[in-house]
C-alpha cells in the first residue's frame, strides 16, 4: 500500500469514527445548536491558524493581512 493510499484510508476511518461518535452523542443529548456549531468551527479555525504559524506556513487569506477600513 502506498503512503498516499494509507494516509487517505486513515483519514476515512477517522472521519467515519468521528461521525459515529457525534451521532451517538446527538442521539443521547440532542442536536448541536447553531451557536455550538459556530463555536466549534471558530475553535477549529484558531487551532489551524496556530498550527500554520508553528509550521511556518501562512494561508492565502492570512498572507494579505487584516482588512483595513
Amino acid at each position: 500500500m502506498s503512503a498516499l493510499t494509507a494516509t487517505v484510508a486513515g483519514q476515512e476511518l477517522r472521519n467515519r469514527a468521528t461521525a459515529a461518535c457525534l451521532a451517538e452523542y446527538e442521539s443521547e443529548h440532542g442536536s448541536f445548536t447553531g451557536a455550538e456549531l459556530r463555536a466549534a468551527a471558530d475553535a477549529w479555525d484558531r487551532a489551524e491558524q496556530l498550527e500554520d504559524r508553528w509550521r511556518g506556513r501562512m494561508r492565502p487569506a492570512m498572507a494579505e493581512g487584516p482588512a483595513r477600513t
